[in-house]
């Protein structure tokens, strides 16, 4: 289901992404390997200008920018269509989730289930395992209850999570910030990399929490407007460059800012970074959609991006196929994406491997994670 939001920008950052939709970096898509999932779903994200400082988007897939429910009430309310379609879908869900099997939790539950190690989060003790009460108390900057991401949420964005629609997204970000703490205390935090950011949900939140000099995202073009317009509106004094203004020496330590500096790239130019620059390298949930000749393409740029002992996060289904718009109607001719054939290097150190612990109490679907410590050196 396509969702949508507007969003007021300032003549600057109107005239960035205005000339950045002209330029040769949105237009030719060529080298930019969509996969089927993503040339469909690429096509639903539309946007469109509205007025001097207004431009409206909508999307699907990796489009979750949180937005205010009641507000977004009271349209669907003047659309009696959408009502009596939605009232249809609301009594057949009631309905069939009185006899369906297995029952999940809510979003915000499993968070706090988890962070305590509640037994139905299955919090084995072992070295193999996370053990997020031992490290909720030993680091007091991880987040232990759902009612403390609100806060910090709303500190940093002015928006209260229980009013928005997207709030299971932001959950699970905030899961990923919690991981990723423990192995980020005392090391080098100049550059992180994400590849596939959607909405930005997490390069957020972890810019906030870490404030690396320099944070890539590499996505489709049409994702980096989804990715820039969110991030430039929630921190607007941060700085950004987008894929027509990039240039490799905007890299070097000497020109980086205060702040977090936002460089946004469409594939094509990602053999313009130099090697062993980065420090955090992260795909979630845009690898297990991907074909598998790109997956592989990523891997290398990570591990050859990555500096020696840098860290490379990575969650994704365990298996999916990346499928077009009609898959129960037509053959799906790509095959699954398994994330243990992942081309992972050998070498490397394993710090995280298990699946994932907030998923499994809230959806079908296995979700590995993985933290390994990239060996770059003989």
């Amino acid at each position: 289901m396509k969702r949508g939001i507007k969003f007021k920008l300032n003549k600057n950052q109107m005239n960035l992404i205005k000339n950045y939709i002209h330029s040769e970096f949105f237009k030719n898509k060529e080298n930019d390997n969509y996969s089927p999932y993503w040339e469909a779903e690429s096509k639903l994200l539309r946007f469109s200008f509205k007025g001097s400082n207004e431009i409206s988007i909508t999307g699907n897939s990796g489009f979750y920018v949180p937005a205010n429910k009641y507000k977004l009430l009271i349209k669907k309310i003047l659309d009696f269509d959408f009502l009596r379609k939605k009232l249809i879908f609301k009594i057949k869900s009631k309905i069939s989730s009185i006899f369906s099997r297995p029952k999940y939790m809510s979003h915000m539950k499993a968070f706090d289930a988890v962070m305590s190690n509640k037994l139905i989060s299955d919090p084995d003790l072992s070295d193999y395992r996370f053990d997020h009460l031992k490290n909720s108390i030993k680091f007091k900057n991880i987040i232990q209850k759902y009612k403390n991401i609100v806060k910090d949420y709303k500190e940093m964005t002015s928006m209260n999570l229980n009013l928005a629609e997207e709030r299971s997204n932001i959950i699970f970000q905030y899961y990923y910030r919690n991981l990723l703490i423990p192995f980020l205390e005392n090391k080098p935090k100049d550059v992180f990399l994400e590849v596939g950011a959607g909405s930005g949900n997490l390069a957020l939140i972890l810019a906030n929490t870490f404030s690396p000099k320099i944070y890539l995202i590499i996505d489709l073009p049409e994702a980096l407007i989804n990715s820039y317009i969110f991030l430039s509106t929630k921190f607007p004094f941060y700085r950004y460059i987008l894929p027509d203004q990039f240039n490799p020496k905007t890299l070097h330590k000497e020109n980086n800012y205060k702040n977090t500096t936002f460089i946004f790239l469409v594939p094509s130019q990602k053999n313009l970074i130099p090697d062993n620059i980065v420090d955090l390298s992260i795909n979630t949930h845009s690898f297990q959609e991907m074909d598998q000749n790109i997956i592989s393409d990523y891997f290398k740029l990570i591990y050859r991006l990555g500096k020696d002992n840098s860290l490379f996060f990575c969650s994704n289904r365990v298996e999916k196929i990346p499928t077009n718009n009609n898959p129960y109607t037509e053959i799906q001719v790509s095959p699954p994406n398994n994330f243990y054939h992942y081309p992972w290097q050998k070498r490397n150190e394993t710090l995280i491997n298990e699946i994932s612990k907030l998923h499994r109490l809230v959806c079908a679907d296995a979700v590995a994670i993985k933290l390994e410590k990239i060996k770059n050196k003989n």
